[in-house]
């Protein structure tokens, strides 16, 4: 497995997210639980980059843990008005305060800010 995908996984678990590892073409991968109406994302390592694959086919390329927050906030927001999926995940939700404004639904800019985060 990839360091960086092996810091990220690391970080999930550090943060109390739900994780399993399981196998993707004969590769060790990661499935992180939470991301509103796609469920989970898949984590694994193509080349030399680490991909998160949620529903619907959509594939992100992670660099840092960071990047993976970032997802789950776009899962988040862009289902938020749907019911089940108005609140987060609560293990998500201390992470996603921190890049996201629950008390205003406009974007509010807070990813800018992702370096000085404690993630």
């Amino acid at each position: 497995m990839n360091e960086m995908l092996e810091s990220i996984i690391d970080k999930c678990y550090k943060n109390n997210l739900d994780v399993l590892i399981e196998d993707k073409d004969g590769e060790l991968a990661a499935r992180v639980k939470g991301f509103s109406k796609s469920g989970s994302a898949l984590l694994y390592v193509d080349g030399e980059e680490i991909i998160c694959e949620t529903r619907y086919g959509q594939k992100d390329h992670l660099l840092t843990f960071n990047d993976l927050v970032l997802v789950a906030k776009s899962w988040y927001e862009n289902y938020r008005d749907r019911t089940p999926f108005e609140n987060p995940e609560p293990e998500w939700k201390p992470l996603l305060e921190k890049v996201y404004d629950f008390n205003d639904s406009e974007k509010n800019g807070l990813e800018d800010q992702l370096d000085d985060l404690p993630f």
